[in-house]
């Protein structure tokens, strides 16, 4: 059971690391905004009391409309 858990928890966070990527490189808006809400979902990762202030402030600087510009156009 543990080990299960253990799986989850590392793909859970790689997918909030390459999210971070992405906003970071300004890459995928759509990948960002993602990983910002999954950020939100508790107990999904060991330190989930500091992802969640992180994605709420995510999705703040995400929704204006200089950073959305900013990010690659498909």
């Amino acid at each position: 059971m543990f080990s299960v858990w253990l799986l989850i928890s590392i793909g859970y966070s790689l997918v909030l690391i390459s999210g971070a990527l992405s906003m970071a490189r300004r890459g995928s808006y759509v990948w960002a905004v993602a990983t910002s809400w999954l950020a939100l979902v508790p107990l999904l990762g060991p330190c989930y009391f500091l992802a969640i202030p992180i994605g709420i402030w995510a999705l703040i600087v995400l929704r204006k409309p200089a950073v959305r510009d900013s990010f690659k156009k498909p």
